[in-house]
């Protein structure tokens, strides 16, 4: 009798753990994430061209509609400031006249966007996060699901390390998710879900 109900409430045991749902194990990787500049039919860097239509100088600061958050502006979809942050990933800065370059001066050498949706394509579609003076060493986070990662002004060189991480408990770096990047080029690739990204020195 005893080893009847043992049996049972094991069998009950195991049913429940059949029908629970299982969270997806993301496990810790390496990813070679393809980071692309986005063009028009007419060849036209298609951040640059919507930019232009809100007429925002993408050269210029940032405009006054995005929100200083601590370390970042945040921007919301529609805004001039999240056009801004994101025609900054993919400008050549290698290919800009001396009049532009004198617009930074004082700027930081890499600037990080992060984008709540895939691609870092679609204006009106999430929230953007910028972070214009990236420091190495630093968790840089967002509160924020965020599913594509832009870097501007230069890739990444040897010994530069781009990791990037999310929420664990409290902790919105607790988990690592990937090394996405070591001798990068620039522009937008898709990535996440994540809440945050640091830049490393080896």
């Amino acid at each position: 009798m005893h080893f009847a109900t043992v049996l049972s409430t094991l069998g009950l045991m195991a049913s429940i753990a059949l029908a629970a749902p299982k969270a997806p194990i993301l496990a810790a990787r390496d990813e070679d994430v393809d980071f692309t500049v986005y063009k028009d039919d007419a060849g036209n860097v298609e951040s640059f061209v919507n930019a232009t239509a809100l007429g925002v100088d993408i050269f210029e600061p940032i405009p006054d509609d995005g929100v200083v958050l601590n370390d970042r502006i945040v921007a919301e979809p529609g805004t001039k400031a999240w056009a801004w942050i994101r025609a900054q990933i993919d400008i050549n800065w290698d290919e800009v006249t001396e009049e532009q370059l004198q617009k930074r001066q004082g700027w930081a050498n890499i600037g990080i966007g992060m984008w709540a949706q895939d691609n870092c394509k679609i204006i009106g579609q999430g929230q953007a996060s910028y972070f214009d003076n990236v420091q190495y060493n630093v968790h840089h986070y967002g509160t924020i699901n965020h599913y594509s990662f832009g870097i501007r002004y230069r890739g990444l060189r040897n010994g530069e390390q781009l990791d990037v991480s999310r929420l664990n408990g409290n902790d919105w770096c607790g988990t690592y998710v990937a090394t996405i990047a070591r001798n990068s080029g620039t522009g937008c690739g898709h990535v996440g879900p994540i809440n945050c990204f640091r830049l490393w020195l080896n």
